[in-house]
């Protein structure tokens, strides 16, 4: 390749990388990994002696199969991009990946493709019970992904009846006294081609060539391996006398019996799915859960976990032809649902402007209202688009009828948001009139504040649980929230999960459960403790007796029945384990109760914050610390817990 063509296509590789960076919001690190994967492919494609594969790992609506989509018009590789559904295999036999990989091979031959394998959790091998799945529609996948060379025999049976066919008609013409020289058959034989011949007309024409284009066609598709061109058979052929040709029909007719090989190790291949083992905290839907939170969860899943969650569903050598090009995709943050909100706020202007000629501009309140009522973090994209489509797109026709309807010049419509969306119609900067439209809310308004006594309970309870966290993880909680849209839950503190429980942990873990209830007596005193405990209760308990009992915690290394009908390899000695569980937990009573009379200013700036507005995040939290805290608690914030590394490595342990 010139210096000139690899100069080219580097510049457009640059450019294809702006472009998808301009329209996926959030995936830059993503986007940079795939087009530095890709760099060598498109350079030198031919240099492969197998497929590039590229896994995409993600949760739904992150924009997966849209990148891949996206780069495929960006290469401009439309005509040999190859879709597939895996969810779908064996059940739509138009849609056979053997038949459509085949069919382009004849078109394309082994030349440079990209092939999307999407959903591709759902052709697993191994099903839950982890047992195998018999998939044979999987097997060319796996070879696909092996080496990509397939073997391919099924098409061949109707080319295996038309060379049959011919082999008889030539031997049969032959036995009449047919002579073939150099592939031609002279005109006393033109009734060999049958309804083609033109009797009238054959004195004029001296000799034919033997096949039909259509034959020629047949015998061109399986001989590609020994003449990859057509031109290349015609010249053979025009070199055979009627034995030569005979012995071409039955080398051919052998091929037809044998699987033809196609070559696809040019290819480029994405792997995509969803891997629910591998992104377990997809599975909460729940609206008020903090896209920034989230993504920084789920930032945290490396290959190793995807590994791990691939052997739930294939085997390992599959898993091994997959490679180890894994790229992973975190969940978006509020930078980029918000950079998705004001891309589409341009584009319907943009459609408004081109249909009126009027300008739709939109204030920051319209941006705010759609990122509540549209983001749920572990849905995407398709939650908030639709939100956008029902809340505002719906609403244009409307706009359209008003101003048309009116006699006074408009030459912009600014919307805002306030329980309705508000439409200011003007002309030259000057407002005209005004009308306000309502809108559908179908998660927004469940977050709303309600500043009444059940949300100054919540906002009490779930201060308690914030101040336990702060003294006892010596972190700040990501947020608080004193209203909550999921149904069943009043309020809820969104945390760091803990790596591993060790004694000390579960300890913290439980003084932090029943710290709602504690604060809720502190603040109210006991009669007016509310009944909202008896989760967070019955959470410390389970944990408590099940790490009593099976792991250790109560200082004896005996396993015990978590029942009394649990009989199999367990002791049951459970009244004393028993015992010792409901003293350990009344001992983080006890320290709870110091805690919060100890912090109780903090419990209640945060409890009054939270009983007029429905949440405080990590920013908040920290202010109040820094007004309201106790000095002990300031510094114990300042401090960071020993791990087994440092207390492997301490002074003290070495000297000893």
């Amino acid at each position: 390749m010139e210096r000139s063509e690899l100069m080219k296509r580097h510049l457009k590789l640059s450019e294809i990388k702006s472009s998808l960076k301009s329209n996926l919001f959030g995936l830059d690190s993503v986007i940079d990994q795939v087009m530095d994967s890709i760099t060598s492919w498109y350079f030198f494609p031919e240099c492969q002696s197998r497929p590039l594969i590229i896994n995409l790992w993600g949760m739904t609506g992150v924009g997966k199969s849209d990148l891949v989509r996206q780069l495929v018009d960006l290469l401009d590789l439309q005509n040999n991009f190859f879709q597939f559904d895996m969810g779908e295999l064996g059940h739509d036999s138009s849609g056979n990946i053997r038949s459509i990989l085949s069919d382009s091979y004849l078109i394309h031959g082994s030349e440079p493709r990209v092939i999307l394998l999407d959903e591709f959790q759902l052709c697993r091998s191994i099903n839950e019970a982890e047992n195998e799945v018999s998939q044979k529609e999987m097997r060319i996948i796996w070879q696909l992904l092996d080496n990509g060379k397939v073997s391919y025999l099924e098409s061949l049976n109707q080319a295996k009846r038309e060379v049959n066919a011919m082999v008889s008609k030539v031997k049969y013409w032959v036995q009449e006294g047919m002579t073939v020289q150099s592939g031609m058959i002279t005109s006393e034989f033109f009734a060999y081609f049958e309804d083609n011949a033109d009797e009238n007309n054959s004195s004029n024409i001296p000799c034919r060539f033997i096949f039909e284009n259509s034959q020629l066609m047949t015998l061109w598709e399986i001989n590609r391996k020994r003449f990859p061109q057509m031109p290349e058979l015609k010249k053979h052929i025009l070199k055979l006398d009627a034995d030569g040709i005979q012995k071409l029909l039955l080398d051919t007719l052998k091929l037809t019996s044998k699987p033809i090989q196609l070559d696809f190790s040019q290819a480029l291949i994405f792997v995509v799915g969803n891997l629910d083992e591998a992104f377990s905290v997809a599975k909460d839907q729940s609206p008020d859960i903090s896209p920034d939170l989230f993504h920084e969860l789920t930032s945290k899943i490396k290959l190793p976990d995807i590994k791990k969650a691939l052997l739930k569903r294939f085997r390992a050598e599959q898993i091994g032809r997959l490679g180890n090009n894994h790229i992973i995709y975190p969940s978006l943050d509020s930078k980029a649902y918000y950079s998705i909100i004001d891309f589409n706020l341009s584009q319907i202007a943009w459609q408004f402007y081109s249909r009126t000629t009027i300008n739709l501009t939109f204030d920051n309140s319209v941006r705010t209202w759609i990122f509540q009522e549209g983001v749920i973090p572990t849905q995407g994209v398709r939650p908030l688009k639709s939100s956008i489509k029902y809340g505002l797109e719906d609403l244009l026709p409307q706009l359209v009828l008003h101003f048309s309807t009116i006699e006074t010049p408009v030459d912009q419509i600014h919307l805002t948001y306030d329980k309705n969306i508000i439409a200011q119609f003007k002309h030259q900067n000057e407002i005209r009139f005004e009308k306000k439209y309502p809108v559908i809310e179908k998660i927004k308004n469940l977050k709303e504040n309600r500043k009444d006594d059940r949300q100054a309970l919540v906002a009490v309870h779930e201060g308690g649980h914030a101040v336990a966290y702060l003294a006892f993880s010596l972190q700040y909680p990501n947020q608080i929230c004193s209203v909550a849209a999921e149904s069943g839950i009043e309020g809820f503190i969104s945390t760091k999960p803990m790596n591993f429980y060790n004694f000390q942990t579960m300890k913290d873990k439980v003084c932090v459960l029943l710290a709602g209830y504690l604060a809720e007596k502190e603040i109210f005193g006991a009669d007016l403790i509310s009944g909202g405990s008896s989760s967070d209760i019955q959470k410390a308990t389970e944990m408590t007796i099940t790490f009593f009992k099976e792991c250790g915690f109560s200082g004896s290394l005996v396993r015990i029945a978590i029942c009394e009908d649990q009989y199999e390899n367990h002791s049951h000695y459970l009244i004393d384990i028993e015992k010792k569980a409901v003293s350990f937990i009344e001992s983080c009573q006890l320290t709870v109760e110091k805690l919060l009379k100890r912090e109780k200013d903090l419990l209640i700036q945060m409890a009054q914050i939270l009983a007029n507005q429905p949440s405080l995040d990590k920013d908040d939290v920290v202010e109040l610390v820094e007004k309201f805290a106790t000095e002990c608690l300031k510094q114990e914030l300042k401090t960071t817990k020993q791990g087994y590394r440092d207390l492997l490595f301490s002074n003290e342990l070495v000297l000893q």
